[in-house]
Parts: structure tokens; C-alpha cells; sequence
């Protein structure tokens, strides 16, 4: 989009509204007019003079809506409500132009219907206005309506304004209306952001930034003035005597672990160029075959030959056969076995003679 040229719009007010309609840019403000009440004509000059002063200064206040389009590179004439039917304010023993705040949204009710621009004008002193005005084309006067504190817009944009911006700086130091600014004296920005349900607190109040010593106290804001999809995140516009900026808020809801069931969101990570292989939970068996049963051994296998080595070892040295303990052999006409020489029948019966 080409910068905008300088527009040349006869703009009077501090009471300015520019917003996108129908793909195409306007600018509206409010054309405002006090006019005095008409007195008694039938009281005589001396119950004037004798009487309060204060009921006979009452003021009616006539609002118009000016607006004017951006058009091929251009602003077009500026067009006006109709004049013979503003929006009245009656019966005021003062009035205060910086206490009438302004909203705007936009409609569709039929989809065949065009779309609706409405703008809430709300009169926050007493006695208090809340006033609509709905245009349903550029070409066509507005039509003027009342609306009431259920409407969507007042919890939407209008308490929730107040409540985040306007309730940190109340008592000793509080904030003031400047028409469509928020006029601060204190050094620090803060918002009381509203707390879900079960939260330790019902509000947390925070603090955006804080001036120096070095400027002066007191700032400005200029906060969204329409409903958005998630009003916390809706821009607003800061200024001082040394900077202007555009702030765009970001909503982070954060879950108590006591009924956390997700992760949380520690910032952006680079993902770890890693393959990882992660073994299966359960190990799969290793299948094998069984051994083949053969013929088992009838004597049995030696569990522990050392005592019988260490018994023959141990007997002598220069024995270099050992027999078992059953069979024998023969030598010389004699019979031996493990224990000896075995005695035959003719050695028995001699040794029978042997006189002891």
C-alpha cells in the first residue's frame, strides 16, 4: 500500500476513529455542539434572583458523526450525520468532552445483507449516555439507538478496558480520560490481567516497563477500542515525551502441575539432527536346538578325582601303575590283587599248621 497523502480533511475534536469498513479506509470523528436550555419564561426577576442558580444552568449537548473516505489515492469530502436528528445529551449541569469514550464493530447478521458498522458512544459521567449509532452504508444517515450493560460490547471491550489498564493506577494516583486516551501519571506501565478459575489469585497485576528518573513522570495510551478474538491480545499504542510504540501483547496460559497432563512451551529449539534406535520393551528369545540325549554312563561320571590322585600320589612316588579295586593279575605262578599278593589253597593250609 503507498503512503497515505496528507489528508485534508476538516477534522475538529480530539474524538477521532479511523477503521477499515467494507475494504476500504474512513476516518470518523464527532462533531459536538453544547447548547444552553431555555429558562422559565414565567418566573418574574426576583424569585431568579432569590432561587438556586444551580438548577437553571442546565445544557443540552448535540453530537454529530462526521466521516470521511480513502478513496483511489484520495480523501473524498467529508460527509456528516444528519443534523436535525444528533445524538442528544440532556439535562447536564456540566459537561466534560474528555469522558465520551467511543467503540466500534462490525456486523453480518444475513449473509445476503450487507455489513453493519456500529459505534457504542458512552458518556462515563453522570448522568450517564450509552448511545449506538449504526451506519448500514456510506451513503445513508445512521441510525441512532440506545443499547443497555448486557450488550456484548460492555463486558467485552468496555469493562475489560477499564480492568486491565485503568484498575492498577486506582486510589491516590489514579488515571484519566484524554477523548480517546488514557491519560497516566505514574512511571510505570502496569496491567492487572485477569486469572482463571481455581488460580491462587483472582488478578495478577504486571508490570510492562518503568521510566527512568531522568523524563518525566505520566504517560499515554491509546487502547483497542473494538472486539478481536482474544481481547489480551488486542495492540495498543504507547507514548511519552521521548517515545511512541506500538505494543502487540501475547497471551500465555500456564497449567498448574497438579492438573498438568501436556508439556510446556519452553521457547523455540533447534530439533537434534539424531537418529536414535530404541530397542524393542521386550527382548524376542533366542530360539536353539536341544541337545541329543545319548547313552548315559553307567558307572557315572568322577565328580571330583583329586582326593583318589593325592591318596595314590601321596603312597609312593615310584609306583607307576595303580590298580583298580577290582580284578588282579597273575606273576610267577602267584596271584595278585589290589592288596597284594592273594594267597592260594596250599598257602592256607599250611599256614593251619603254624603252631602260636
Amino acid at each position: 500500500m503507498a503512503a497515505l497523502e496528507k489528508g485534508r480533511l476538516n477534522i475538529e475534536g480530539e474524538h477521532i476513529f479511523p477503521i477499515v469498513w467494507k475494504s476500504r479506509l474512513f476516518v470518523f470523528w464527532l462533531n459536538i455542539i453544547e447548547k444552553a436550555q431555555e429558562g422559565d419564561r414565567e418566573k418574574d426577576l426576583e424569585s431568579m434572583r432569590t432561587g438556586p442558580w444551580g438548577s437553571r444552568v442546565k445544557k443540552d449537548v448535540e453530537i454529530n458523526m462526521c466521516w470521511g473516505e480513502y478513496y483511489k489515492g484520495k480523501w473524498t469530502s467529508p460527509k456528516s450525520s444528519d443534523l436535525r436528528d444528533p445524538v442528544v445529551l440532556k439535562d447536564l449541569e456540566k459537561f466534560d468532552s474528555q469522558s465520551i469514550l467511543l467503540y466500534a464493530r462490525k456486523e453480518k447478521k444475513d449473509p445476503k445483507a450487507s455489513e453493519h458498522l456500529i459505534f457504542y458512544l458512552v458518556y462515563a459521567t453522570a448522568p450517564f449516555a450509552l448511545k449506538t449509532i449504526t451506519f448500514t452504508s456510506k451513503n445513508a444517515p445512521p441510525i441512532l439507538g440506545d443499547f443497555t450493560l448486557a450488550d456484548p460490547m460492555t463486558a467485552s471491550v468496555i469493562f475489560f478496558n477499564y480492568g486491565l489498564f485503568r484498575s492498577p493506577y486506582e486510589g491516590s494516583n489514579p488515571s484519566t480520560l484524554h477523548a480517546t486516551l488514557l491519560r497516566m501519571r505514574s512511571r510505570e506501565l502496569q496491567v492487572k490481567v485477569q486469572q482463571p478459575e481455581l488460580a491462587a489469585t483472582s488478578t495478577i497485576t504486571e508490570t510492562i516497563l518503568t521510566k527512568s528518573n531522568n523524563l518525566f513522570p505520566g504517560f499515554r495510551l491509546l487502547p483497542m477500542r473494538h472486539i478481536t478474538e482474544n481481547q489480551y491480545q488486542a495492540p495498543f499504542v504507547y507514548q511519552d515525551e521521548r517515545s511512541v510504540f506500538l505494543a502487540q501483547p501475547q497471551e500465555i496460559v500456564t497449567t498448574p502441575l497438579w492438573i498438568y497432563d501436556g508439556f510446556y512451551d519452553l521457547g523455540l529449539t533447534k530439533k537434534p539432527d539424531l537418529k536414535v534406535k530404541i530397542p524393542p520393551m521386550v527382548e524376542k528369545p533366542i530360539v536353539t536346538k536341544p541337545p541329543k540325549k545319548g547313552i548315559p554312563d553307567p558307572i557315572g561320571p568322577v565328580v571330583n578325582p583329586e582326593p583318589w590322585q593325592q591318596l595314590v600320589t601321596n603312597f609312593n612316588e615310584n609306583y607307576k601303575t595303580v590298580l583298580p579295586t577290582a580284578g588282579g593279575f597273575q606273576f610267577d605262578q602267584g596271584n595278585f590283587g589290589p592288596g597284594g599278593k592273594i594267597p592260594s589253597l596250599n598257602d592256607l593250609a599250611n599256614a593251619g599248621n603254624v603252631n602260636i
